[in-house]
């Protein structure tokens, strides 16, 4: 594994569980080669990989928890843990409050029209949005918020946040998760291999 971090490459640790894909892994991501070390596992690893992280590198590594795409992504920490999902760009939907929100919304965003859903008994309209937004519509401060993390979740604002880090290491925890994700969507992993980041994937 040093010899890959140090030189740029890719490293793949596969072997059964327990056998120590651990310990190195943290201690090469420790190492002079990454200057942040980035989780990338199952939710149900979260703190897992806490306790490990503390445990191989000491109590005083700063670990930030990345709980949804619109995190920001903190450079004060050493670790940043975050889930396969986190890293996709999303289909998101969007409820309107009322029939001038529509209209606001479709001003800002013609092209979302034909993607609107309409309930006839409830009297509500929704639309699924796939694609980043670049104007923005003219809501309400709050609504406007909400509409701007929508937007950081469609276009895969954490992921390009981690791509501005610079040289990191990532280590992909039980990779072949990754599988379950939606096929007809790009592979972040795909784009982080083309960067500055090395992913090493422990099976």
């Amino acid at each position: 594994m040093e010899f890959c971090a140090s030189r740029g490459m890719h490293a793949l640790i596969g072997d059964e569980m327990g056998i120590g894909k651990t310990a190195p892994s943290h201690r090469c991501s420790a190492g002079p080669w990454g200057q942040s070390g980035v989780r990338d596992l199952p939710e149900n690893a979260r703190y897992v990989w806490d306790r490990e992280i503390q445990g191989w590198c000491g109590s005083q590594e700063r670990i930030q928890h990345i709980r949804n795409q619109a995190d920001s992504v903190s450079i004060d920490c050493r670790w940043h843990i975050l889930t396969y999902e986190q890293l996709v760009s999303k289909q998101e939907t969007w409820t309107f409050e009322n029939s001038e929100e529509e209209k606001v919304v479709l001003q800002a965003c013609p092209h979302l029209e034909s993607e609107i859903l309409r309930d006839v008994k409830t009297n509500s309209a929704k639309v699924v949005i796939t694609a980043f937004c670049s104007v923005e519509p003219d809501l309400t401060p709050e609504r406007l918020a909400r509409w701007r993390k929508l937007m950081m979740r469609v276009r895969g604002a954490l992921l390009a946040q981690i791509l501005d880090l610079g040289p990191v290491t990532m280590i992909v925890d039980e990779a072949t998760g990754q599988r379950t994700l939606n096929r007809s969507a790009p592979n972040p992993l795909q784009k982080l291999q083309s960067s500055t980041v090395k992913p090493m994937s422990c099976c």
